[in-house]
């Protein structure tokens, strides 16, 4: 492998400066105020400075460690910038699963990293599927290996205090000593973390649970405020789990997102609190729209509470960007409300027009110029309202409705591409799936198949990214619309409701 110099753009060292840099300025922090928030000494914002600039080729494990921790910047970064940084040299590409194996071994080994039910599987979905865990393999082997530098850093330091110790110089001593103390606390949480980590990835998710909030009581023995950002930090990772897996995820997250709420209020950060009752919030509206009867009810009178709790703090003077969050957010939370009532019931259309109301709020400050990822949702969601009012109305301005969220969805697929959002792109063609279903199902359409034969076309491009993903809560919807709408163009007829 070429040697790589101190400043030079391919080492670790420089693609860490320029990630961290990023991070910092999207913060509004300066090189001083990381510096205080990292050592608590304003005069280390040089080494800040340095780093930022590439001029050191491979930081220490704990200056990693610590900036990340600082600026909350996920580990799966960090390792694809080693990665990065340590594949210089072109490589040919690995032989694909398929090639290697015959079917029944990749469904053996399919099973080891906890997918099921594969027999159903084809070759392409189950070869996809089994390359994506692969390199969620990877990645964590890269973790552990980062655990490896970090333990052979603490060995280091030891000696370096038994030095002192010896010369003697006890000034000194103290200082190593006091880094050997602050490595070993990272990890602890390092270690707890990956454990947690691992039981997510074997199913566990009750011992995950358990591992990542005694990770966060750790860090709040010493700094409660720690905890708070901990709490933060893994109920993101169950939200994202109860997303693409179990709704059990939405119930985790939101478990440990209560006890960090009562802290930013007890100490009077609103923006924190209010924040984290967003989270709450679109934890516990996510879990309600898993449940039904009055559990659901329960969960969503809860959430939508929570939104305006949140809302009375990021009021539309003073936090623009938040309240139109907010005002999304609350939408969403409406129009899944409305979803889980029945066709005849007459709160459902009331619900769904004050979803649209709140999605036409949040475009007031969510513009395409200024933030065009927030403005492709807001108007896929409005676009969600006008496709279920559509299908509600029989007549020809039901049909009108289904035809404009369908414009909307295509619409917002100049900004949600393959390329840059693959899952949102899928998610997106999903809903244009089920417009166009809608649409063959509608009595004012005369030509049916035609809308079937393109819903199908749009359901099936979304399977190819869901089971490259491995996803199972998408996938399991996405197929069986797929299979429904394939007997539906066998069968060469599809019913008006």
């Amino acid at each position: 492998m070429p040697s790589i110099a101190p400043n030079d753009p391919r080492s670790f060292g420089a693609r860490f400066g320029l990630l961290i840099r990023s991070y910092r300025e999207d913060l509004g922090l300066s090189a001083k105020a990381l510096a205080i928030k990292i050592w608590d000494d304003e005069c280390r914002k040089s080494s800040i400075s340095k780093i930022e600039n590439g001029k050191v080729r491979s930081p220490s494990a704990k200056t990693v460690h610590a900036i990340a921790y600082a600026l909350d910047i996920p580990q799966q970064e960090i390792d694809a910038l080693r990665v990065s940084a340590h594949s210089l040299a072109p490589q040919a590409p690995p032989p694909s699963l398929a090639a290697l194996s015959p079917r029944s071994s990749l469904e053996a080994l399919a099973s080891k990293f906890g997918l099921y039910g594969t027999a159903s599987y084809s070759e392409v979905e189950l070869n996809c599927a089994l390359e994506s865990k692969a390199e969620e393999y990877k990645a964590y082997r890269r973790q552990i290996e980062y655990l490896d530098e970090s333990i052979r850093t603490l060995a280091a330091l030891k000696a370096r205090a038994t030095e002192a110790v010896n010369a003697p110089d006890f000034e000194r001593a103290e200082e190593f000593l006091a880094e050997v103390d602050d490595l070993q606390t990272h990890l602890l949480l390092d270690a707890r973390e990956q454990r947690a980590n691992n039981a997510l990835r074997r199913g566990q998710v009750r011992q995950a649970y358990t591992l990542f909030a005694s990770a966060a009581a750790a860090a709040g023995a010493t700094d409660p405020a720690s905890e708070a950002r901990l709490r933060s930090k893994y109920h993101k990772i169950f939200f994202e789990y109860g997303v693409s897996h179990e709704a059990i995820g939405f119930l985790l997250a939101a478990r440990l997102l209560r006890p960090s709420i009562a802290f930013w209020l007890k100490l009077d950060d609103r923006d924190a609190w209010a924040r984290n009752k967003q989270n709450l919030a679109n934890a516990l509206a996510s879990l309600a729209m898993r449940k039904s009867g009055e559990q659901s009810e329960v969960l969503f009178d809860e959430a939508v509470r929570s939104y305006h709790a949140a809302q009375e703090h990021f009021t539309r003077a003073a936090h623009p960007a938040e309240w139109g969050m907010v005002q999304q957010n609350l939408g969403s939370a409406l129009f899944a409300r409305a979803s889980a009532k029945s066709v005849g019931d007459p709160a459902k259309l009331q619900l769904l027009t004050e979803a649209g109301e709140k999605f036409e709020s949040a475009l007031e400050v969510r513009s395409r110029q200024t933030g065009p990822k927030e403005w492709a949702m807001t108007r896929q969601n409005f676009a969600a309202v006008l496709q279920a009012r559509g299908a509600l109305m029989p007549d020809r301005s039901g049909a009108l409705l289904l035809r404009e969220a369908l414009a909307i969805y295509e619409e917002t697929l100049s900004i949600r591409t393959l390329e840059s959002s693959p899952l949102d792109w899928a998610m997106t063609r999903e809903n244009m799936a089920l417009t166009e279903a809608d649409l063959a199902k509608h009595p004012a359409t005369t030509v049916r198949l035609k809308h079937v034969a393109a819903a199908l076309v749009h359901v099936e491009a979304a399977l190819s990214i869901y089971d490259r993903g491995g996803v199972p809560y998408l996938q399991d919807k996405a197929r069986k619309l797929r299979d429904s709408l394939q007997e539906h163009l066998e069968t060469g007829a599809y019913s008006a409701t």
